[in-house]
């Protein structure tokens, strides 16, 4: 008895594996596989060139994007110390929280063009188009190229990708990392050979050097779907797992192990650890912390209330159409510091930056609107796919497919939805490819199906309904925004339900109105996530918490400091920020927290660096990044009273360090405490070690940090956390403070044009 079996898309006859022609090459790459209908290639070219689009216009509207990344790639292009650890200041103090792998990728770009706007997220973007091809073979191998070519499209307007691709976060680099994984492990599956298994344990592993922990989360998925359906025996494919599983430990230890085992004083702090290894940066703050909570390196709880290092605070794009923070709001909250760390209102209560915890997580008006358009679809195709084939051979490609991404979006929508530690909306890029794939797959099975019996047309147009029915809740959550959009995808979306079930049921006759029926509600289905993934095209992004889309607060409360603009439209050519008195740039200031330093007013954003202009120390607050640019007054100052010191001042934190880095084109600048200050780096010991050996001189502290209040007599030290276990980070980062305070002399303002606000400079040479 023979088995029919279907779903992989078999190589080109005749090819036989032998080098094929450089014009055979070529004629592939416009006119598609042999036997591919003459559309096909066209259509994904047409798809590959709006990813382009959405990734590549107008990008350096947002200038370097993320400061803290922007500042570690800077400082990587001036030494290749702090390039291989990642560290935020070129005289290598301490290292972002993150695995510098993706920023390994755009330092190499700012070595090579110098560094500039460009330079920076251009690689980001092309790692995100590229995406989209390897999704589209990878859906295409499994399911056909109709499903891979619905796909790559979904996956192209996607909002949250799109904002990653053109963003300098490391989520961008850590989705294409991993759509390589999953197409490698089709491969696999497909052809059995444990090199194509090993190479997507590879790409996993290269994926945990740029995010640690979260890489691993496709791993059951991939794993699940080799065990279940590789060609080998049983006792072969878990020989092959086996190694597949040393291979994916192997690759992600490389980095951690080589930093891990240099001495301490040979190499950086690991910025985010409690013990300055990557280990515990691995296990602890982005590991467990992230999922359970606990308490972070200042002594206060993660995630749920601090932000986690590197993400910064929220950045809502501002409604074009007027929607603005609540009455009595300055669009920058006011921190709520207090003995404990940050209140309440840090990170936006309980839950972060992306809500209360819970299964519905993904659908509040935090993340709905970044990734979940088509959640009902992709769960119509995943069930509907396992139904249609289930009685398929164990083998079959298509059912693997659909357990690896139906596995691989179950297990993240877990984690993101139940994650007690710190959660943002943009991780759910990484859903993404599950979602695109689903739907892809999904729907082109049950429309195969159509035709021998009635259900799957009743399955698909229940999924078409409420997909368009979800698209009309989440356009309506911005009321007045293209109101058009809500009428035209209920239209469209839930009218061509309707008519699919008409046509099926032989109310509609017609050879192929089916097929365009469906394509028409598919459209109805796309219109929100495509509205939304365009807003990024004429929206500056910045912060830590960039995200697609018209609203302009969404509920956000935490504080990135004075001089932090939420992302806005760009103001027209020429425009900009009215000019300061005496013909000065607007200043912000070298930190958070300086009051009244001047903000743009609704709507407006401090002008980009068009056209990847150098963004170098006459900038100011051109880089349109994350934190306030530094005061230039301040600058200057320390320029030209920088003497070679090992770093031109000392900042608490990196929310002062980062800009100062900027504004200087990679002077060294020690973040004292990290991210958040709250690092155990350096104690007050080795402040006095670092002064009293010439290495440094200036310091500036921060009012508004635990233990940071300059304002004090001196020796006392301010606000603290950890309670009374005087070894505690945040009891340290006092007695930092209170070293300065007793031994530095407050320099006064008005030689450096600065104001009585929350920051105070010292001079600890005087």
């Amino acid at each position: 008895m023979s088995v029919v079996t279907s779903g992989p898309v078999s190589e080109d006859p005749g090819t036989g594996g032998d080098q094929l022609s450089l014009r055979t090459n070529v004629r592939r790459v416009f006119a598609g596989k042999e036997g591919d209908p003459a559309w096909v290639r066209p259509a994904l070219l047409g798809v590959l060139a709006l990813s382009a689009l959405l990734s590549l216009w107008a990008l350096p509207m947002s200038g370097t994007g993320n400061d803290y990344y922007a500042a570690a790639i800077l400082s990587g292009t001036r030494s290749w110390k702090a390039f291989f650890y990642g560290a935020l200041d070129s005289s290598s103090f301490i290292t972002v929280d993150k695995p510098p792998l993706s920023l390994w990728v755009m330092g190499i770009s700012a070595r090579l063009f110098g560094f500039t706007s460009w330079s920076v997220l251009l690689p980001q973007a092309l790692m995100g188009v590229s995406a989209v091809g390897v999704l589209y073979a990878t859906v295409r191998r499994a399911f056909g190229a109709t499903a891979g070519l619905l796909a790559a499209l979904i996956l192209s307007v996607t909002p949250v990708v799109v904002v990653m691709n053109r963003y300098n976060n490391p989520d961008g680099p850590l989705l294409f990392l991993l759509v390589l994984a999953a197409w490698a492990t089709v491969r696999a599956i497909e052809s059995g050979r444990s090199r194509w298994l090993l190479l997507a344990m590879a790409f996993v592993g290269l994926g945990f050097n740029v995010k640690m922990l979260q890489a691993w989360m496709v791993l059951p998925a991939l794993l699940t779907a080799y065990l279940w359906a590789g060609r080998p025996r049983l006792r072969t494919r878990l020989v092959q797992l086996l190694a597949a599983v040393l291979v994916v430990a192997a690759v992600s230890a490389t980095w951690m192990l080589a930093v891990d085992l240099v001495p301490t004083d040979s190499r950086p702090y690991v910025g985010g650890s409690t013990d300055n290894t990557v280990w515990d940066l691995v296990v602890g703050y982005n590991g467990l912390g992230r999922i359970f909570g606990g308490r972070g390196p200042d002594g206060s709880p993660r995630g749920s209330q601090a932000p986690a290092p590197g993400d910064g605070g929220p950045s809502r794009p501002a409604d074009g159409n007027g929607a603005r923070p609540e009455a009595g709001s300055t669009g920058v909250p006011s921190p709520q510091v207090t003995p404990q760390g940050p209140g309440p209102g840090a990170g936006g209560g309980p839950g972060g930056f992306g809500g209360q915890s819970g299964w519905l997580r993904l659908f509040n008006d935090r993340i709905g609107d970044q990734i979940s358009w088509l959640v009902p679809l992709a769960a119509v195709g995943l069930v509907g796919g396992l139904v249609v084939t289930r009685r398929r051979p164990r083998t079959d490609l298509a059912r693997a497919s659909l357990v690896l991404w139906g596995i691989w979006l179950v297990v993240h929508w877990a984690v993101f939805s139940l994650a007690e530690g710190g959660f943002h909306p943009y991780y759910t890029n990484v859903i993404g490819p599950a979602i695109a794939a689903l739907v892809g797959g999904g729907v082109v099975l049950l429309r195969r199906r159509m035709a021998d019996v009635p259900w799957p047309a009743w399955v698909l147009a229940v999924g078409l309904a409420a997909t368009a029915v979800w698209s009309v809740v989440l356009l309506g959550r911005v009321p007045g925004w293209n109101g058009w959009l809500s009428p035209l995808a209920l239209l469209l979306g839930g009218g061509g339900a309707v008519a699919l079930v008409a046509w099926r049921t032989g109310r509609i006759r017609a050879a192929r109105t089916g097929t365009a029926i469906l394509a028409v509600a598919l459209g109805g289905a796309l219109i929100g996530s495509a509205a939304y993934a365009t807003t990024p095209l004429s929206t500056r992004l910045q912060g830590g918490d960039p995200v697609a889309g018209p609203a302009g607060d969404r509920g956000s409360t935490f504080d990135d400091g004075p001089g932090v603009q939420a992302a806005g439209p760009l103001p027209p050519p020429g425009a900009g920020v009215p000019a300061a008195p005496e013909d000065r740039p607007p200043r912000a200031t070298a930190g958070p927290g300086t009051q009244g330093s001047p903000t743009p007013a609704p709507g407006q954003s401090l002008p980009g660096s068009a056209g990847g202009a150098p963004v170098g120390p006459r900038q100011d607050a051109e880089a349109g990044g994350e934190y306030a640019a530094a005061d230039r007054e301040l600058v200057d100052w320390l320029e030209a009273h920088w003497d070679g010191e090992d770093w031109i001042v000392a900042t608490t934190g990196s929310h002062a360090a980062a800009p100062i880095i900027l504004a200087t084109d990679g002077l060294p600048v020690m973040a004292m405490g990290g991210f958040s200050g709250g690092d155990p780096a350096p104690t007050a010991e080795d402040l006095a070690r670092y002064v009293e050996s010439g290495r440094l001189r200036f310091v500036l502290l921060d009012d508004r940090q635990p233990g940071g209040n300059s304002g004090t007599a001196p020796g006392t030290p301010g606000p603290t956390a950890g309670g009374g276990n005087p070894s505690s980070p945040s009891r340290q980062n006092a007695g930092r403070a209170a070293w300065v305070q007793a031994n530095c002399e407050p320099v006064d303002t008005r030689e450096y044009g600065g104001n009585a606000g929350s920051t105070r400079l010292f001079d600890c040479h005087r």
